[in-house]
């Protein structure tokens, strides 16, 4: 179970524990703490047996609820933990088996969420109801979505879930397991069906990719099994791959066509969500070199590979899938209140953030590189604005490290010459007072862009810096120039006195 799922209780239960001093305080029937839980609860969650002991003798407190979050039973959360001795202490004491959360899920969906099999096994056996759906599907269904291994989903295999199979398919299924090829190539030969699925619908091909055996994989494909036939959950032969963390099964898949992206709509369990799971960043690389999509989101949770990523602490994978275009700072998660770059914060993923904040730089870069064409000029003083936006005279220009600028500081046509050839000395002046113009290099740094010309409009500016507040927002940019200092380090008259501002578009390349 990924911890950040938990924490937010944006999967199917939560685990937190409560202080010891609300346990103290929570001694009698009547009583809830601050978080709507019952003194059983509590005792359950913080694992006090003698206390379980207790407590259990109340009658009231067995089947109790708490009264928020997803109003679980003690049943529920002592499932949840695997505390295989308080659900039969409960049980003993009249817990009601199939009861249901707000989300319509009862302990056996507990103990499958949290891949409890011994407790899994019990419930089946006190009588819950494996054909309780809730928004989160079956048991079943959860224990495959948590992309749990046999252990917990076989337990299902005798349950009203289970298909019913002939004894020479169950055989079958139980050789593949097994890893042994004979029965499987004699099937094969004897024309059986190579998309057969087991007793709760796993294809044979993801069968023999969960066991691991790479004969038996490449025997069905060679006999044409469908690689992106789904299991009941929506997941793929690939997904599990990945989920196992087997490359040479990845690449065995991929090489007969598996679709890096194919998942069923009702959860949408992608294969690198999967491969996340396995915390291979190999498998990431691979998938995605195979053109699996980084922006798909899961249905319970909302979330991308990216957010699965963080949560697992798999920094390696989540900067490949941010390399491949994943977007680090969408929403989602509980109703889009999460970011990728919110869970590097919560984890304190130090080198994560760093690499993150690099790459706004980066993408800050190359939209700011490019022509922009001046659109309106702001004077800006302590009293007064003056706007001039008559026509667009100018152009800011910057490469990676260089850049021009000219513009007609008032915006208006500019008188050409008489003689283009050979203008009056008033022409000159006045041309002159008529345009700026530097060009040099620069760079950006929080926010600010500092500029240091080569070639001045003004001779001897030359070695100056003029320093602009950036605001970039898509295809309009604004720049205020608010600080200047010459060569020699002195300020110019107008510092701390006029600010002027430049409404930029980009133009198109």
């Amino acid at each position: 179970m990924f911890p950040f799922f938990k924490t937010l209780i944006i999967c199917l239960f939560t685990g937190l524990l409560c202080s010891s001093a609300a346990l103290a305080q929570a001694t009698d029937s009547s009583h809830f703490d601050d978080k709507g839980r019952t003194s059983l609860i509590i005792a359950i969650t913080h694992k006090e047996s003698a206390l379980i002991e207790e407590l259990v003798k109340d009658a009231n407190l067995v089947n109790l609820k708490e009264k928020n979050g997803l109003q679980g039973t003690p049943l529920m959360f002592a499932s949840s933990m695997g505390d295989l001795a308080t659900c039969r202490m409960l049980i003993m004491r009249g817990a009601r088996v199939n009861a249901i959360d707000i989300n319509g899920d009862h302990a056996l969906n507990w103990a499958a969420y949290s891949g409890r099999a011994c407790v899994v096994r019990y419930l089946l056996e006190s009588g819950a109801d494996a054909r309780v759906t809730s928004k989160h599907g079956t048991a079943a269904d959860v224990a495959y979505r948590l992309w749990h291994h046999d252990s917990v989903t076989h337990l299902f295999k005798n349950t009203s879930l289970a298909q019913p199979k002939s004894k020479k398919l169950k055989k079958l299924f139980a050789t593949i397991e097994e890893g042994k090829p004979c029965l499987l190539a004699k099937y094969l030969k004897a024309g059986g069906d190579v998309d057969e699925t087991d007793e709760l619908g796993t294809p044979l091909l993801q069968l023999a990719v969960i066991s691991g055996h790479f004969e038996l994989v490449k025997l069905l494909l060679r006999n044409g099994a469908d690689p992106d036939q789904f299991n009941r959950v929506g997941q793929t032969a690939l997904a599990w791959a990945a989920r196992s963390g087997r490359a040479d099964l990845v690449d065995i898949l991929l090489l007969h066509n598996a679709e890096p992206n194919r998942t069923g709509a009702k959860y949408k369990l992608t294969p690198l969500i999967a491969a996340v799971y396995s915390q291979n960043p190999e498998i990431t690389r691979q998938l995605l070199n195979a053109g699996a999509s980084v922006a798909t989101r899961d249905v319970v949770n909302n979330a991308t590979a990216l957010h699965y990523a963080l949560s697992a602490r798999d920094t390696a994978s989540a900067m490949l899938m941010i390399e491949a275009g994943a977007d680090y700072h969408e929403k989602a998660l509980l109703h889009d209140q999460y970011s990728a770059y919110d869970l590097a914060e919560g984890y304190q993923l130090a080198g994560m953030l760093n690499f993150m904040k690099a790459k706004d730089l980066e993408k800050q870069n190359e939209q700011f590189q490019g022509a922009w064409k001046v659109h309106q000029i702001e004077y800006l003083l302590s009293d007064t604005t003056y706007t001039f936006n008559e026509r667009d005279y100018g152009r800011f220009v910057f490469s990676k490290g260089h850049f021009a600028l000219m513009y007609n500081p008032q915006m208006q046509a500019r008188t050409p010459f008489q003689n283009l050839s050979a203008p009056t000395q008033q022409e000159i002046k006045y041309a002159f007072a008529t345009i700026a113009f530097n060009s040099g290099r620069y760079h950006v740094q929080d926010q600010r862009v500092i500029t240091v010309p080569d070639l001045a409009k003004v001779p001897g500016f030359e070695g100056g810096e003029q320093q602009y507040a950036m605001e970039l927002t898509g295809n309009q940019m604004t720049l205020v120039l608010d600080d200047e200092t010459y060569p020699n380090g002195k300020k110019p008259e107008w510092y701390d006195k006029m600010k002027v501002r430049f409404i930029l578009k980009k133009e198109k390349d």
